[in-house]
């Protein structure tokens, strides 16, 4: 049942409904008080609606329901520009995340160490291509980075991604 509800959060949340994702997490969460799955999809929906803050509470309590649970508050923490919480947050497996917030705290032999260990995907991939595009963007290779941030023009469907699509061009003064 956990696994299915946060898939069913995950989904009405990438296809636009984050209020209504959150509405039934909520009425899950009267119910379940105990269940840290729950509360770790809370994270994400809330992200998605603006409510920076009801992410972190939610995940901070999933975290007391569970210790070891992976939620995505990371991404949260990056959007409320609280960079140095984001990387204790997020996965080590995303590293073009984590080397674009290195480069935002300034630590840019941090970000191409990590750049350099990096094992990307082949760029015909979604996230292979976004991968790229990053890399590229902070080793500064603007045509590879455009190249590859076309590539994932069609894989973004959710604010979030909207917006990271729109950073990654603005960052190249492509504001259109």
């Amino acid at each position: 049942l956990p696994m299915a509800v946060s898939l069913r959060a995950a989904l009405d949340v990438y296809s636009g409904h984050c209020i209504q994702a959150m509405v039934n997490l909520i009425r899950r969460a009267r119910e379940r008080k105990t269940d840290a799955d729950v509360y770790g999809s809370l994270v994400l929906a809330c992200r998605f609606a603006g409510l920076t803050k009801a992410s972190v509470a939610s995940h901070k309590q999933a975290r007391r329901l569970d210790p070891s649970i992976k939620t995505s508050v990371g991404y949260t923490y990056r959007i409320m520009g609280e960079f140095e919480k984001a990387l204790e947050e997020m996965e080590p497996n995303v590293g073009a995340f984590r080397a674009e917030i290195l480069s935002q705290l300034g630590r840019h032999d941090e970000m191409k160490e990590l750049l350099e260990k990096l094992k990307l995907e082949k760029s015909e991939s979604f996230f292979g291509a976004w991968s790229t595009a990053v890399r590229a963007g902070l080793l500064g290779n603007r045509d590879l980075s455009l190249r590859e941030l076309q590539k994932v023009e069609s894989g973004f469907h959710d604010p979030e991604g909207a917006y990271l699509l729109a950073r990654g061009y603005s960052y190249w003064d492509l504001p259109d």
